[in-house]
């Protein structure tokens, strides 16, 4: 029949079109259309093979018909097209007449074409007739080249969820067609591969099919939901768990296995064994699915497979121009190679179903080694080493080693020095001294004068003010001081700050503002899209003067994606913009006069020394010489004299001399010279506390990182040394104090008790710690919000952090069974839907620390993770409810975090035998550790546990027997509820003072309806944090010597309405919070609250009365009322006036959201 030389004549019409573009003023659209329309003819017409043979004589007779008349149309058309190339100028007029022509044409055709997909429908699923080899590769590229295009072109690109189909039907179309090249490559004969190439037939059939569903049909949400059903179901047919589908696997590799070597003369040849490499990459993945067991009876071959294939891969794709020059002896060797390959392949299918194949199988390894080395001596010198290509022999030589100091897993060349480093340094040098949070600003006065003029000036239209400048100079301190000043806190309804940085994505970004205007709405954010959060701060803003900062923005792009978001209301919101970028500024804002910021003079380089030296100890005078030629060398970048500073604060004064000749011998300038100087601070950095330094790297440029969850990592990762005299909580924190000491950390948000509550990086010293971090094998960053690339890390990598779409990341091909760490990030919270990612659990048995805490797993706990028996550190999010008693053989886990996103959450009784377990942290649900009242007594303690949050416990005795399982808690959040013991008759009291190093405590009384419960508390209490709690219970509270910091958010309804406090109570009370409280009037009768700092009001709608003590106390810096009435404000406007007539000026007043009453 003629459907060949139809197919033939269409390919000449669609080279015949990309000619033309350049001849003609072609519209893209129209082009791109008539493109469009031939391709999928072109598949109609491959299909058309198959149908050929169908035993329905009058149907094949009617396609016979219909087929020469559609040649025939073709010939036609491709004449005219032909003619009008070689016209020199065809003009628009008459060009919109031929295309208008063509496409009449192609409706007559589809008609028909629509009613033989219908009636060969069910000859698609039925058929026992195949294509040949080649025409089936050649069915399924006409598939491929139209499958995302077409069903998006018409089903709309807005469709995620059947882009996301469609490649992975993409994915598995390809695996196919390599596995038939492979198998033609190898000479097999087709009646061989019989049942194979027939269901590699029929899914390409009906993957074709899939086009008649969309082509001739409007467009509608049935017909995108009958396509991803159809895409669906195909899938199935092409799962490797199928039984049938591995049948198919091993069918094509037996097949092979007798047929001779992959010659290399011909340079197609060299593309098709580069495909083969890509398909027996997937093929060994999914033999990692089916097996479960075979890493663990196979893991020296695996690696031996895995990075032979890899630096195949490399010489005949990655690296292929260095390919040509190779003597063909060594091209036949790479074919020899890839065709063990195969056979390994295929020996661990088999291995499986035959236990006494283990000698057959060393045979085959022992070949594929051998062509693997032959080739590795022969293209050394050819192939450059990169970041993620080395020599499988200097891999494996790797891989045994580390198998033979298995028991130092964890560890890497940093751990042995470091830990004699940190054993060294005496106890008094790992002391610190809270630091000032107060930023050490020199210089820059006017520039924020000129800018809060600008946000609170001018007109009423919404408007962009921009600082620009190199990296370093201060952009971001200058917007801080700009964004926390009080006149900008007053004016603005809303504020919110966001870092946009290099790699921009827009739902991180959304997310990020909306969180900062409304952190108690985080959840719900999370679960929505892109778009849906551009309409939320939309709404958000709509109506209120808003200030938004976006930091450190590198393209126009991201203005332009976040901008629709920003309401102009004529009510003077304003866009603070920072960049390195100054053409930016003009981009946002065409007239605009941006606020280029200078370089300081030497003199304020010389005043920023001195006052940050001044933080760290002093500034010897006898130094000022030496100090003035630092400052000088500093050439005005205030990151660099920031840093300097950190270096000198831990020099003793004979270094620096030499600091000042390294400074003053520095040619570069800007942004080198930054560089430089963070290469002289990292020198200085003790040993002990590099890897600690360089793990910086691992989290995105920009990002706000909390000190607890680092402290955490640090740990597990064992980063933080042991000692006799302090906690690994207590050594790690004074490592986060020594860094920001040195100026390499910055504090972004400081703890209410004086530490440090999350921290962050320059981003020059993020690039410098990535880059070493990498150099020295430390980490490794993967980052692409496209999709990984598959295969691309060898596998002796130790710790991977990958920063990518929860889906992305399901989909990834990674087999590093050496990885220690692995961290996995999305660009924000992908909660809404489950994920699949047990693989990971098969492969990565060594791991210590996955964090997969933004994933949500599902609602049911993977087994497979107790299985990862080297965990020390463990997150992730899921709707489960319970979590299996098998924890338990996670024997070295110390931190367990999981978010809890459904429903109650019961951890089982085996918990209590986890004797390393340091942290316990659920958000989202408070979960239940009750244990049965038989096992009270002889459960064990867990006497190393420092954290529990967010515990649910009973009140009554048993409430007592569980705390005292944890003896050596420091931080406890925990919900109280009420149950039939603790209605009983018992003493009501609630003792908790034998917790002597409880520090950080928070109640919750949601759940408890009486008030008349007696609560003790340990004396060692500095943090206290009361919810919904009955007022009895303050007069066990003022007492606590040590309290520096106290939370009282709401009490149960009929609270007291006056609050007088006695005498000596809250001595070292720092910071005290009132919301939602009941009280009317709150007084004192003498000196009390000696050491307050700051004091919080928000929504306590009733009161009239603050106690005249608040102004007498001198330590008092800051008074913020947030939702109270008006006359609150007035209160703390004459606190103000007392205080500064005791002389204290610097008493800060913040008044936001005033309700009227």
């Amino acid at each position: 029949m003629a459907s060949s030389t139809s197919s033939n004549c269409v390919d000449s019409v669609l080279n015949a079109l990309e000619n033309l573009d350049g001849l003609w003023d072609l519209n893209v659209y129209q082009s791109e259309q008539l493109k469009r329309e031939y391709r999928l003819m072109r598949t109609f017409l491959l299909c058309a093979r198959i149908w050929g043979t169908s035993d329905n004589k009058e149907h094949v007779s009617y396609l016979e018909s219909f087929m020469s008349k559609l040649e025939a149309g073709i010939h036609k058309l491709a004449l005219k097209l032909q003619m009008e190339q070689k016209t020199d100028r065809v003009f628009n007029k008459r060009l919109f007449i031929l295309t208008s022509s063509v496409q009449r044409s192609i409706k007559s055709f589809k008609q028909t074409i629509n009613h033989f997909y219908f009636i060969f429908s069910n000859s698609l699923l039925q058929t026992s007739d195949c294509l040949t080899a080649h025409e089936l590769m050649e069915l399924i590229d006409s598939v491929l080249e139209n499958l995302v295009d077409v069903l998006l072109c018409i089903l709309g690109y807005d469709d995620q969820d059947l882009l996301e189909l469609c490649k992975d039907l993409q994915e598995k179309l390809r695996f196919f067609q390599s596995l038939i090249r492979f198998a033609v490559l190898r000479v097999v004969e087709q009646r061989q591969l019989g049942a194979a190439l027939s269901h590699i037939n029929s899914v390409a059939l009906n993957a074709a099919d899939l086009f008649s569903m969309c082509w001739f049909d409007i467009k509608g949400e049935q017909v995108s939901n009958q396509v991803q059903y159809k895409i669906s179901e195909l899938l199935q047919k092409i799962n490797p768990f199928d039984p049938q589908v591995r049948d198919i696997y091993i069918q094509v590799l037996v097949a092979s296995n007798s047929s001779g070597s992959c010659t290399m003369s011909k340079e197609s040849n060299k593309h098709r064994l580069g495909n083969l490499v890509d398909a027996l990459l997937d093929n060994f993945w999914e033999l990692l699915n089916c097996n479960t067991g075979l890493m663990d009876s196979a893991t020296s071959q695996m690696h031996i497979v895995y990075e032979g294939l890899r630096f195949l891969r490399t010489i005949l794709k990655n690296q292929h121009e260095n390919f040509d020059e190779l003597p063909e002896n060594v091209k036949d060797t790479i074919g020899d190679a890839v065709g063990e390959a195969k056979n390994v392949i295929h020996s661990l299918f088999m291995h499986e179903l035959k236990e006494d194949s283990a000698k057959d199988m060393d045979l085959v390894f022992f070949a594929f080694q051998k062509n693997i080395k032959l080739i590795e001596a022969e293209v050394g010198d050819r192939y450059a080493v990169t970041a993620t290509f080395k020599s499988p022999s200097a891999i494996m030589a790797e891989v045994n080693l580390v198998n033979m100091e298995y028991v130092g897993i964890g560890d890497d060349e940093f751990s042995y020095e470091a830990q004699k480093e940190a054993q060294a340094t005496p106890h008094s040098q790992l002391q610190w001294t809270s630091p000032t949070f107060n930023q050490v600003v020199v210089g820059f006065h006017d520039e924020a004068g000129q800018i809060i003029c600008q946000l609170t000036g001018g007109s009423g239209a919404l408007d962009v003010v921009s600082i620009v400048g190199m990296p370093g100079l201060g952009k971001t301190t200058l917007a801080n001081i700009v964004y926390h000043d009080p006149m900008i806190v007053c004016h603005f309804h809303i504020r919110a700050w966001c870092c946009i940085s290099q790699v921009y994505g827009k739902k991180d970004v959304l997310f990020q503002i909306l969180a900062c205007i409304d952190p108690l709405r985080s959840d719900e954010y999370s679960r929505m899209d892109a778009d849906d959060l551009a309409i939320a701060l939309y709404h958000c803003l709509k109506g209120h003067r808003y200030l938004l900062v976006l930091d450190d923005v590198w393209d126009i792009e991201a203005w332009n994606a976040l901008k629709v978001s920003f309401p102009n209301d004529a009510n003077g919101s304003r866009i603070l913009l920072t960049s390195r970028i100054s053409r930016l500024a003009l981009e946002v804002k065409p007239a605009s006069k941006p606020l280029h910021l200078r370089q300081l003079t030497d003199d304020e380089c010389l005043e920023l020394l001195q006052k940050k030296l001044v933080e760290r100890g002093g500034y010897p005078p006898a130094l000022f010489l030496y100090g003035k030629h630092i400052a000088k060398g500093c050439k005005g970048l205030p990151l660099t004299v920031v840093i300097t500073a950190g270096i000198l604060a831990n020099l003793e004064q004979d270094g620096w001399e030499e600091i000042a000749e390294s400074l003053s011998s520095e040619t570069v300038s800007g942004t080198e010279h930054c560089k430089s100087i963070l290469e002289l601070s990292y020198k200085h950095v003790p040993h002990y506390l590099k890897p600690c330094l360089l793990y910086f790297g691992a989290f995105r440029e920009d990002q706000e990182i909390p000190i607890w969850r680092l402290m955490r990592l640090w740990i597990a990762e064992g980063f933080v040394q042991k000692t006799e005299v302090k906690s690994l909580e207590d050594t790690a924190e004074d490592y986060i104090m020594d860094l920001i000491g040195r100026s390499l950390v910055m504090v972004d948000k400081p703890k209410s008790t004086g530490g440090v509550k999350t921290c962050r990086i320059h981003d020059l010293l993020h690039e410098f710690c990535l880059r070493k971090a990498t150099e020295e094998n430390l980490l490794k960053l993967r980052r692409d919000d496209a999709g990984l690339p598959k295969f691309d890390e060898p596998s002796n990598t130790r710790r991977l952090f990958i920063y990518s779409k929860a889906r992305h990341f399901q989909k990834s091909r990674l087999f590093c069974p050496l990885l220690s760490s692995l961290v996995v990030s999305t660009q924000s919270e992908e909660y809404g839907t489950p994920y699949n990612v047990s693989s990971i659990f098969r492969i990565f048995k060594l791991l210590r620390v996955l964090d997969l805490g933004k994933i949500n797993l599902g609602f049911v706990f993977p087994g497979e993770i107790t299985l990862l028996v080297q965990l020390r550190y463990l997150a992730f999010a899921g709707s489960m409810n319970y979590i299996p008693s098998s924890i338990a053989n996670l024997w070295n886990l110390e931190t367990f975090i999981l978010k809890s996103l459904h429903g109650r959450l019961f951890l089982p009784d085996t918990v209590w035998n986890m004797q390393t377990l340091r942290c316990l942290h659920v958000s989202g649900k408070f979960f239940d550790l009750s244990l049965a009242k038989d096992k009270l007594g002889s459960s064990s303690d867990l006497c190393n546990l420092d954290t529990i949050s967010a515990l649910e416990l009973d009140l009554g005795q048993s409430m007592d027997k569980i705390m005292k399982k944890f003896p050596n808690i420091r931080k406890l959040k925990c919900s109280l509820r009420e149950t039939e013991e603790s209605c009983g008759d018992w003493n009501k009291i609630v003792a908790m003072d034998f917790l002597r190093r409880l520090e950080s405590l928070k109640l919750s009384f949601y759940r408890v309806k009486e008030k008349d419960y007696e609560f003790s508390f340990p004396m060692n209490l500095k943090k206290l944090t009361l919810e919904a709690f009955p007022w009895s219970m303050i007069s066990s509270i003022g007492s606590l010597p040590n309290l520096e910091v106290l939370k009282l958010l709401g009490t149960k309804a009929g609270g007291e309405k006056i609050w007088n406090m006695e005498e000596g109570e809250f001595p070292k009370l720092k910071f005290l919070k009132l919301e939602l409280l009941c009280i009317v009037r709150w007084t004192c009768s003498g000196d009390h609250l000696p050491c307050l700092q700051k004091l919080v009001l928000e929504s306590c709608l009733n009161l009239e009365e603050l106690p005249s003590c608040l102004g007498e106390i001198p330590t008092l810096e800051l008074i913020q009322v947030h939702r109270c009435p008006g006359h609150v404000g007035s209160l703390v406007q004459e606190i103000k006036e007392e205080q500064m007539n005791w002389g204290n000026v610097n008493l800060k007043i913040l008044v936001l959201d005033q309700r009227r009453l």
